[in-house]
């Protein structure tokens, strides 16, 4: 439920696809009670699991991701005694995923918070509290009745260089304690991760950490182009930096994440339809073909090659 995140775990999990219904500035307290409170819930219809798992927005899932709390947190200015309360709610958002899944041997992925890169809103000493937090999600996991299904990720906390007494590094956040895509692809790039996901073969879409460029006399990597807008980030990213070994590259080729220009997954469009011999065809049909000439002419004088670039041999 990570709005920052965009469609990073798509890129960052070779052979899935994945839907992102994260609600910016949503709570756990709302997930569980169906209540809507913050703007983000008011003003969509996703602030749910039941709405969640609505086949509009797919359907055949496999796993499932939450990423709750931290906004129930910063609004209590990270009162210790919301503890009880939010446990209770982030064990009511589990349950509620595992009730509304349509399959019901889905594998639940949950990832806790980072140190935070700044002072966190109005919460005193923001930094050490953050391990109050993540031991309150933590104990939601363990004592839920699916705690079998599920994979609580304790490297999180500590994965962006932060501590009890240190601030994370700033360049992988979008706020004090949002992650920004930089910062997501570089959690969901953690083995464990990628073993319980069933991310296949070797991740061809990732930011190169030791690429720099030199602006204002000072050096910036990937991260810089994050919190960019589109046309300022189109821009930039055309610019050319340095990797480690000094060979010169333009930040879209070395931070493909950052720059947004990671390849789109080829797969064909199941919903294309054609006309053949007085029947609708689609896809599927176009790959009971083979490679023969027929499929060939098909493809090409029926739009397959755009719509079945998987049937048609068109995928990059």
């Amino acid at each position: 439920m990570a709005d920052y995140s965009d469609n990073i775990l798509t890129k960052s999990c070779s052979g899935k696809s994945a839907v992102n219904l994260g609600v910016s500035g949503s709570t756990a307290h709302e997930f569980f009670t169906g209540e809507a409170e913050t703007e983000g819930c008011i003003y969509t219809e996703v602030c749910s699991a039941e709405a969640a798992f609505d086949p509009e927005y797919g359907s055949g899932y496999t796993h499932a991701w939450l990423s709750v709390g931290g906004n129930d947190w910063l609004m209590s200015e990270c009162d210790t005694d919301i503890e009880p309360t939010l446990e209770e709610d982030i064990g009511g958002v589990i349950d509620s995923v595992f009730k509304e899944s349509p399959n019901k041997n889905l594998k639940l992925l949950i990832t806790g918070y980072a140190y935070v890169s700044e002072p966190a809103g109005d919460c005193p000493e923001g930094e050490e509290k953050v391990e109050r937090l993540q031991n309150t999600i933590q104990k939601a996991v363990a004592n839920n009745s699916n705690s079998e299904s599920i994979l609580f990720v304790e490297a999180t906390l500590e994965l962006f260089g932060g501590s009890n007494n240190k601030y994370s590094d700033k360049k992988w956040f979008a706020d004090a304690i949002h992650l920004n895509k930089a910062g997501y692809n570089k959690l969901f790039s953690l083995p464990e991760i990628q073993d319980f996901l069933g991310c296949g073969g070797t991740r061809t879409c990732q930011d190169d950490d030791d690429w720099v460029i030199i602006r204002n006399g000072k050096e910036k990597g990937c991260e810089w182009f994050n919190n960019m807008n589109d046309d300022k980030k189109k821009k930039n990213c055309k610019r050319r930096g340095e990797d480690a070994k000094g060979k010169q590259s333009r930040g879209t080729r070395s931070c493909p994440v950052s720059c947004d220009t990671c390849p789109s997954e080829c797969k064909d469009d199941k919903d294309w339809e054609f006309r053949y011999k007085g029947e609708m065809k689609g896809c599927d049909f176009l790959s009971t073909l083979g490679s023969n000439k027929k499929k060939k002419k098909l493809c090409k004088k029926k739009g397959g090659k755009k719509s079945c670039p998987v049937a048609c041999g068109n995928c990059p």
